[in-house]
């Protein structure tokens, strides 16, 4: 229940980070990603990978590029999500992919 089950950043860097190559066949599912602070991608941050994000509420994030969700050279599948309340002092404040 992404209502209850929260990964909290406690503003350390990005809370969740693909960057292993990852497939679709990597899912993060039903959490809430909050208080991330990154460069990249305060909540989460894709690089070269392509991860299945599904049933997730990214909020409370910041970062300079993709404050909610930052994504390099990466195709992420993202569905039903919500994305809301989140920084960034450059690019994305939700999303930059």
């Amino acid at each position: 229940d992404r209502e209850t089950t929260i990964i909290d950043g406690n503003e350390n860097g990005s809370v969740v980070t693909f960057n292993s190559s990852e497939t679709l066949s990597a899912v993060l599912t039903g959490f809430t990603i909050q208080n991330g602070s990154n460069f990249n991608g305060g909540g989460i941050y894709c690089l070269g990978s392509s991860p299945t994000i599904m049933h997730c509420t990214i909020t409370g994030n910041s970062g300079v590029e993709g404050g909610g969700i930052k994504c390099g050279d990466s195709s992420p599948t993202i569905t039903n999500c919500t994305i809301s309340g989140n920084t960034a002092s450059g690019n994305g404040g939700g999303l930059q992919l």
